[in-house]
């Protein structure tokens, strides 16, 4: 609402002008701007308190006394469900939520494709040797029964094995596993089974870096989804009725799904046709989403049983899960970063904490981890840099060409090119990896000092 001067030199017509400091128009604006700022911080619902403290927290020129009973009585109106719709009570929850009608919307599309009985219920049937299939594998060494590690090997095997059978019998899957479990392996061993290449695989991930991990025949969602479902110019994902849908292959893997929102998914699966094969990959306890929502957590929590068949193997219809870390284990000295990261799992063991205690005391001396404590934004930045400096060895006279040549950058002459086949196996040679989006030490600010500082003559 504008000052009152603004109002009395330009009067706008009694048909358009707000009635009050509560017209049903500003108080949906507002609460519509309290629910998108929501959902920028990742909630895809909130509570109808919640709503209520942030709207009477609005710092604003003109008063907005709105209060409970206001509220409630507005959002019982059409015109204020147009854009946000509420959530009533129920046995399983007990309070009153807002949720924008945009993010409903794009539930009823998630939840269209993914029919769980019925992608559980009619499962497709195919049947094979798949312990051979994954022993047939060109990079897996053949099996020794004298190596002391032959059970352990023989176990990730079975497990792989088995995760294949559920790829290939599922509509849709999930395929959950940390780094080193073979899961990449694992793919590319199902992109070879006759069935899956005859009606081809299309690779999808939501960055740049995990698209370069699937291959050069990869795409990232926003490239996929321009333009008919990707805004370049915002970067919002969005549906779109009347946008032409994918046929070009039956199968779709999307890795890092744990790093898809919701207007993600649902865009990527308003854009799909007909298809036989969905695949979302990744690990839920890592990288959550920068946006609305975690689909593939949800996904996962509906999919996931309470019990497993086999003690060592975790899979159900629709769910396979790899837990044998090989990489790792394959070389001669002891990962202390792998077993650190075990301590952020969901099933921690007593070994797990111990290790944990012993690395934040700084009682472990290992070339494959180090600890830097730092105590506040401008603390870490000096620090970050010097140890990034450091550990990729950059030539300080020319910074920025060092930087890449860490990322993939080749040089000719006075330039540099990413070349495919070569900067896709570079870039996977280190990363940084951030537990929180914002502060001075979050993906944002870490995003901006890389690019400021490293990157700042491509720009």
């Amino acid at each position: 609402m504008p000052p009152e001067k603004i109002r009395d030199a330009f009067p706008l017509k009694e048909c358009i002008a707000l009635t009050d400091n509560l017209d049903e128009r500003r108080v949906r604006a507002f609460a519509t701007s309290i629910m998108e700022e929501a959902a920028l911080e990742g909630h895809s619902i909130l509570p109808f308190n919640d709503v209520l403290e942030r709207l009477q927290a609005k710092a604003i020129d003109e008063s907005f006394p709105i209060d409970e009973d206001i509220l409630t009585a507005q959002s019982e109106e059409d015109f204020f469900k147009e854009e946000i719709e509420s959530v009533l009570p129920s046995k399983e929850n007990k309070f009153l939520f807002f949720k924008l009608k945009r993010l409903v919307e794009l539930k009823a599309i998630i939840r269209q494709r993914l029919n769980f009985e019925q992608i559980i219920g009619k499962p497709l049937n195919i049947d094979k040797d798949w312990l051979n299939e994954v022993n047939n594998y060109k990079d897996f060494p053949t099996l020794d029964s004298t190596s002391p590690d032959y059970n352990d090997e023989l176990l990730a095997r079975e497990e792989k094995a088995e995760a294949l059978r559920i790829l290939t019998n599922y509509r849709f899957s999930v395929l959950i596993g940390p780094a080193g479990s073979g899961k990449t392996s694992l793919l590319e061993i199902f992109e070879q089974i006759p069935e899956i290449r005859r009606g081809g695989v299309l690779k999808l991930a939501p960055t740049g870096k995990a698209r370069v991990k699937l291959g050069h025949d990869a795409k990232t969602l926003a490239q996929f989804l321009f333009p008919d479902r990707y805004d370049a110019l915002t970067g919002n994902y969005f549906i779109n009725e009347e946008g032409a849908k994918f046929s070009g292959a039956r199968n779709i893997i999307i890795d890092e799904a744990s790093m898809l929102t919701e207007e993600q998914l649902a865009s990527l699966f308003d854009a799909l046709g007909p298809v036989d094969r969905i695949i979302l990959v990744g690990d839920y306890r890592q990288l959550p989403p920068i946006g609305t929502g975690r689909p593939f957590v949800d996904i996962v929590a509906q999919l996931k049983p309470t019990t497993f068949e086999k003690e060592n193997i975790r899979s159900a219809p629709a769910y396979a899960e790899l837990r044998q870390i090989r990489r790792q284990a394959q070389q001669k000295d002891k990962r202390w970063d792998v077993a650190l990261s075990k301590c952020f799992g969901d099933e921690p063991t007593k070994e797990d904490i111990e290790t944990f205690h012993s690395i934040a005391a700084d009682e472990i001396s290992s070339k494959h981890i180090l600890m830097v404590k730092w105590y506040e934004s401008d603390d870490f930045r000096k620090k970050f840099q010097e140890i990034l400096e450091n550990e990729l060895e950059l030539d300080a006279k020319d910074i920025s060409k060092s930087f890449n040549r860490t990322i993939g950058a080749k040089d000719f002459g006075d330039y540099q090119y990413f070349n495919n086949g070569y900067a896709e196996k570079v870039i996977e040679d280190w990363q940084i990896i951030s537990p929180v989006n914002g502060y001075g030490y979050g993906v944002k600010e870490v995003n901006k000092f890389i690019q400021t500082t490293y990157r700042k003559k491509f720009h």
